[in-house]
């Protein structure tokens, strides 16, 4: 299954308005609460009204073992909300949890391009599954690359 890389220049709404049925944040483990520098990120937990940022200051540290969902509860278009914080993309759990939850079309949002690489790599060897039909992935922008103009 090929991965279509986009592109956040025009901002968190590309992630926003993409008609997926999750969007799965991989976001790094980190060793103290910090919080995130990417717009996309924080234009999800704004919508979510602090959700993801209350989730990471409680249970982002360390190297989590599981994907967490996180409820949009109609604050976002999205239905689902995804959290993987583990050092190591699980590729078997995440095409699991898509099929189990029927999901056709899944964002994937990132914090580096290394991730998104990885990614790309990864879903290229998956079997297209019984529901899944699309994996948009990207790479978030932080916020002093989007008011220069410059990408990531």
């Amino acid at each position: 299954m090929k991965a279509e890389v986009v592109s956040l220049e025009k901002g968190p709404e590309v992630v926003l308005d993409s008609e997926a049925d999750c969007v799965w944040l991989w976001i790094a483990p980190r060793s103290t609460p910090e919080p995130l520098e990417g717009i996309a990120f924080q234009r999800i937990d704004w919508e979510l009204q602090g959700l993801l940022s209350r989730y990471l200051f409680e249970f982002g540290q360390g190297n989590s073992q599981h994907t967490t969902f996180l409820p949009s509860m109609k604050r976002l278009d999205i239905p689902y909300v995804a959290i993987d914080c583990q050092k190591n993309f699980d590729i078997d759990g995440f095409f699991s949890n898509v099929e189990g939850l029927q999901l056709e079309r899944v964002f994937c949002l990132c914090e580096t391009d290394e991730q998104v690489d990885f990614l790309k790599k990864a879903f290229s060897k998956l079997k297209v599954g019984k529901h899944l039909k699309k994996i948009l992935v990207a790479s978030d922008l932080n916020s002093q690359a989007f008011d220069s103009g410059i990408a990531s």
